[in-house]
């Protein structure tokens, strides 16, 4: 059930992507715009810049309790790659499932396949996994969006708790239409 809900909004992102464009200009809190890295967009008011983000280039925290959720970009150097990153993991994603693995020993890659950010065709990974923290169980829903362009791989990752998957989900929805390469 979860899963077949899960893949009508997947289908659902690319037709509304446009209609979320406009709520995002309308609610608008700021944008972040990485001129180092060739990569800008604008996020809601109910989300906060988290400068503690490690080696993220972004990092986008929800600000609600009863719904938290947070989006993370992150740039990697592939210039030494060959072949295409891309197609390779189009060809074998449970690659990516077993390093989720390693982090998440419960994680299991739900649905991926073929999508768009910014313009540029890119490829995205559906995953779920259990998050354990003194004692606290969570069940957390992700989507990893990745895009290389020139010798840089974008990972556009979105992260919240099942519980809160629907709501949070329509906010990221307008945040990823604005993303944008320049």
């Amino acid at each position: 059930m979860f899963l077949q809900r899960i893949r009508v909004d997947l289908v659902g992102w690319v037709l509304l992507s446009v209609l979320f464009a406009h709520a995002i200009s309308s609610a608008e809190a700021g944008t972040y715009r990485e001129e180092n890295l060739g990569f800008e967009t604008s996020y809601l008011s109910n989300s906060q810049e988290d400068k503690n983000r490690g080696r993220s280039a972004l990092l986008l925290r929800r600000s609600s309790i009863d719904a938290p959720a947070s989006i993370s970009i992150d740039v990697a150097w592939v210039g030494s790659y060959e072949g295409d990153l891309i197609e390779d993991i189009r060809a074998n994603p449970q690659s990516v499932g077993n390093i989720l693995k390693e982090r998440f020993p419960d994680s299991e890659v739900l649905e991926d396949g073929d999508t768009f950010l910014g313009g540029r065709s890119a490829y995205y990974i559906l995953s779920r996994y259990q998050l354990a923290n003194l004692g606290v169980r969570v069940k957390i829903a992700a989507i990893q969006m990745l895009c290389v362009r020139g010798n840089r791989l974008y990972l556009v990752t979105f992260e919240a708790p099942l519980a809160a998957w629907h709501e949070a989900r329509k906010e990221f929805q307008a945040n990823l239409s604005s993303f944008n390469f320049f």
